[in-house]
């Protein structure tokens, strides 16, 4: 029998219990069984509800949900091949076992991938009578992830079904590989074959490195897992989103009077979003990075007089000639009142 263990929150990383700015909701919205429950108060775990099936793990974007694993040995590669079983399955005595293969996050896998993976072999069980089976968690990951290799030239992750097991979501791509261009990459890569038997995805997962960084590092320009962008129409330019980004996705540099947009560090926790209060900031996901230096420039106040920084948007009209603080100052009323 599968072990259940109940997933734990470090509140050192969980974004609600360290910041009031953060509205996020994503382990409520990521639970099947509804078993997080979110007040003003606190965090709290419904135990009846919750299966232990792991989906909020790779849904938090800090890590702070985990599941005491000490039962459970982490997922390990055979060679470059991950023999998947789900608790749903009978069969792969031998395979990894998990509780549900969309408990698999990015990061995860982009570790697995890093160590070799270039095969999943998948005991699934019959997904048809699975109450999780209509979830695309773990295919839309890995979907999105096999596009980003492919833009950069990278060998794919395949997979490979068991007789008894379920098939992939009918958006995955069935396109039969090309021998000829397979051939080549083993060929560039390799003989995979003769490294290591075994990786610890747990381990290498412990890096600093995200997907987005793993991916960049390859030079070549392709979609990236979560990409802010600020609209130079709306940005008041209060250097927020730059002052509470924790990894450095957004940063302000005032030696070069502008913002640094590095998308490859974004985890999508949102909190640029959330402090935002001209709704200037936006997160796209698996796009091509679209900024990497928005340009300041200083202007005075048609109010006060007093110089505020703008987006540089060249020869563009600046609709909005007032500081922030005239702007949420009702001015023609104190106007009003010196006049009489």
């Amino acid at each position: 029998m599968y072990p259940q263990q109940l997933p734990q929150i470090d509140p050192d990383l969980c974004l609600l219990a360290s910041t009031t700015i953060s509205q996020c909701q994503a382990c409520v919205s990521s639970c099947p069984h509804r078993a997080w429950l979110i007040s003003e108060e606190s965090i709290a775990l419904d135990t009846e509800r919750c299966d232990s099936c792991g989906i909020c793990l790779p849904a938090c974007p800090t890590s702070a949900i985990t599941i005491d694993d000490r039962t459970t040995p982490p997922l390990t590669l055979d060679r470059d091949t991950l023999d998947l079983s789900c608790r749903a399955s009978e069969s792969g005595r031998h395979a990894n076992r998990i509780a549900c293969i969309h408990g698999i996050g990015l990061k995860a896998l982009a570790a697995l991938y890093r160590s070799g993976l270039r095969t999943i072999y998948a005991r699934l069980g019959t997904c048809a009578t699975c109450p999780l089976a209509d979830r695309e968690g773990f295919w839309s990951r890995l979907l999105n992830w096999n596009s980003a290799l492919q833009a950069r030239g990278m060998p794919l992750i395949e997979v490979t079904y068991a007789d008894d097991t379920c098939t992939a979501p009918p958006h995955e791509s069935e396109e039969t590989p090309d021998p000829g261009r397979r051939g080549f990459l083993t060929r560039l890569l390799g003989d995979r074959d003769q490294r290591a038997t075994t990786a610890n995805a747990r381990d290498i997962d412990a890096s600093p490195e995200s997907p987005g960084q793993w991916l960049a590092s390859s030079g070549i320009d392709g979609p990236l897992p979560y990409l802010p962008v600020i609209d130079p129409l709306l940005c008041t330019a209060c250097h927020a989103c730059a002052k509470i980004c924790r990894q450095e996705a957004i940063t302000h540099n005032p030696s070069d009077s502008c913002y640094r947009l590095r998308p490859e560090r974004c985890n999508s926790c949102n909190l640029c979003l959330d402090i935002c209060q001209a709704d200037a900031v936006h997160l796209i996901y698996w796009q091509p990075p679209r900024q990497s230096r928005l340009a300041l420039k200083s202007i005075p106040c048609e109010a006060c007089g007093i110089g505020f920084s703008v987006i540089d948007q060249g020869d563009a009209t600046i609709t909005n000639r007032r500081c922030p603080i005239c702007r949420n100052r009702n001015t023609m009323g104190n106007l009003f009142q010196v006049l009489n």
